[in-house]
């Protein structure tokens, strides 16, 4: 399915909270979910707030993904990145990930680079107001 997408959050009761137009954050292109795909979740930047990735096509190797947190108004934000306008990660047909966290403010992220032959990780750090890579290194083969 290919167009826009809304992303609705509700209480125990089905009750609609809010929802947000996740087509927004991607200006230039619309939206591709071959399929149903379960959301994953975790607090990445340890405020107590629920954070998601969502990922679009990138290539064979992996996909594009954005980072976003679920206000607790229900409202979605997407959470900043320093100089990187998404995350590369090399789980191909993965529309959604959990992020793999070294402590609360700080996650890893793996992949692969055909052009260079050799694989990646990324290390992230919350600092208060965005993430920040501290650290790229190239790494062994991702099992």
């Amino acid at each position: 399915m290919t167009g826009q997408f809304v992303e609705e959050v509700s209480d125990e009761n089905s009750k609609l909270i809010n929802q947000t137009d996740l087509s927004s954050f991607y200006k230039d292109q619309p939206l591709t979910f071959p399929s149903t795909f379960k959301l994953e979740f975790g607090d990445y930047n340890n405020d107590g707030d629920m954070d998601f990735t969502l990922g679009q096509y990138g290539s064979s190797n992996g996909n594009f993904y954005n980072l976003f947190t679920v206000r607790k108004d229900g409202k979605v934000v997407e959470l900043n990145i320093k100089d990187h306008p998404s995350l590369f990660i090399s789980e191909p047909g993965k529309y959604s990930v959990k992020l793999d966290k070294i402590d609360n403010l700080t996650f890893k992220t793996k992949s692969y680079d055909n052009s260079k032959g050799k694989y990646f990780e990324d290390i992230f750090k919350w600092d208060g107001q965005q993430f920040i890579r501290i650290k790229e290194e190239e790494t062994s083969p991702i099992s």
